[in-house]
């Protein structure tokens, strides 16, 4: 496994502000680089408040994408995070999600961004105060990708990581063994082609190398002690235009569960309003991601043992896009000992 040095020279960081709203576009010194980093405070931040990493795509940069959480961060309090990548040998903006140093024939990579993620998450956890056990990862495709190699080479730093149209690296899947289980979240679609869900090279040279991404979630849920799965279809009646498969892994605690999301006919996006370009409705990837965190964040748990002698209690209850909500009729119920209850309310 991968070792992280964080001690990897002298930090220096400028900030130059876009808005009166705290939003930052940042630089932190890293291996001799200059990364570029987008951040999103909230006004009236509480102390030891989440923070949630942003992995954009290939090609890609952090720009725009700390927009699709900042309404979540400013109603549950929490800092968002999107660096941007480097380029990699061919020219493009990347993540090196411990890839291989020969891919196809080509050196294409050998960035530390493992190192400057996780150097960036304490970086940001001494400057705003943030809980250190409260430290999420997301991405989109490469992005995706990223999150999956921190889940697996700095569990001690990100808690949980939830990937969108991606999957694990070759080197990850055949070496992953973290110190610390991670909650897991995945979210595809069947008509992926870029990175397709059975686990077929599609049309990016970084994919392929993993098996499909049912073992995938298989293999973190019994590497985290869950056997069984709870599998909900679900329709959405003209508010998104693909139906929606979710897999809950069946664990006693919120410290090891996982979830995979699978959209029929969607293919490399990341599922938002823009399926039928109505503003007025929500970014369903955010909120499902947000949702999973918000659970482990209301009561991480350190030590599973102990969690089985506390009298159970509801801390929160949810609806299945994480609103604050006891009217839907599908509710999560996010109870002290960091179990979850999944009930659907009929009505007569």
């Amino acid at each position: 496994m991968k070792k992280i040095n964080l001690l990897n020279g002298k930090i220096f960081w400028a900030v130059f502000l876009l808005s009166v709203n705290s939003f930052s576009q940042s630089i932190y010194n890293w291996d001799n680089q200059e990364r570029e980093y987008f951040l999103y405070v909230p006004e009236n931040l509480p102390d030891n408040a989440p923070l949630l990493f942003v992995l954009h795509g290939y090609y890609d940069t952090g720009n725009g994408w700390v927009d699709k959480f900042q309404y979540f961060a400013d109603q549950h309090g929490f800092v968002v995070c999107a660096p941007t990548g480097l380029l990699d040998n061919n020219g493009n903006t990347h993540w090196n999600a411990n890839f291989s140093p020969l891919i196809l024939g080509q050196n294409m990579t050998s960035v530390d961004d493992i190192g400057f993620l996780s150097s960036l998450a304490i970086f940001l956890q001494e400057e705003y105060n943030l809980d250190a056990n409260k430290t999420f990862s997301c991405g989109f495709s490469n992005g995706g990708f990223m999150s999956w190699s921190l889940a697996c080479n700095a569990p001690n730093i990100f808690r949980a990581v939830a990937s969108v149209a991606g999957s694990m690296s070759a080197n990850d899947w055949e070496d992953c063994n973290p110190e610390i289980m991670v909650p897991v979240m995945q979210i595809s679609g069947t008509n992926d082609d870029i990175i397709p869900i059975d686990g077929t090279t599609g049309g990016w040279s970084f994919g392929g190398g993993t098996p499909d991404i049912y073992s995938i979630m298989s293999f973190w849920s019994n590497m985290s002690g869950c056997i069984d799965s709870e599998i909900i279809n679900w329709q959405f009646d003209n508010y998104y235009d693909y139906e929606l498969t979710s897999y809950y892994g069946d664990c006693f605690n919120n410290t090891v569960e996982s979830r995979l999301y699978v959209f029929n006919e969607m293919g490399h996006v990341w599922p938002s309003n823009t399926f039928n370009n109505d503003e007025s409705i929500p970014d369903l990837a955010a909120e499902l991601i947000w949702e999973f965190f918000m659970q482990i964040a209301a009561q991480p748990l350190t030590n599973v043992k102990d969690s089985l002698s506390l009298p159970k209690k509801i801390l929160y209850t949810s609806s299945i896009l994480g609103q604050d909500s006891n009217k839907s009729n599908f509710q999560l119920e996010i109870l002290n000992d960091g179990s979850v209850r999944k009930k659907y309310i009929f009505n007569n």
